[in-house]
């Protein structure tokens, strides 16, 4: 079965090189354009792993993190990875305290994005 990857950007032109990057990598996902159509897209699908923007207008990354671990179970809980610009240390602990699992710095060669996703997938 393969894996269900959900893109969530604000920015349309980075979600849709975001989902290039991983294609290229062997890794097929979905795009949506902010934390609420994301919940409404997963209210329909499952996903396994969520690479999300992290600062977005209305629901940002931290919302939709806590929106997501409310909602599913533990066991059926997708991987969160933030796909972000801010790379400050104290940004990355916020990050991570938001419940995301890693953080992968905006702009990020697609070797690199697709082994991370890969990585996470494989667990």
């Amino acid at each position: 079965m393969e894996a269900k990857v959900l893109v969530v950007d604000d920015v349309r032109l980075t979600a849709e090189l975001a989902r290039a990057m991983l294609a290229h990598g062997g890794v097929a996902a979905e795009v949506v354009h902010s934390g609420e159509q994301a919940l409404d897209w997963l209210s329909q699908h499952s996903a396994d792993l969520i690479l999300s923007d992290w600062r977005m207008p209305g629901m940002n990354g931290a919302q939709l993190a806590h929106a997501v671990q409310q909602r599913l179970k533990d066991k059926d809980r997708p991987w969160l990875i933030a796909y972000t610009a801010y790379s400050e240390e104290e940004e990355k602990a916020l990050i991570l305290s938001a419940g995301f699992d890693e953080v992968v710095q905006k702009p990020a060669r697609a070797d690199v994005l697709a082994r991370t996703v890969k990585r996470w997938l494989s667990r």
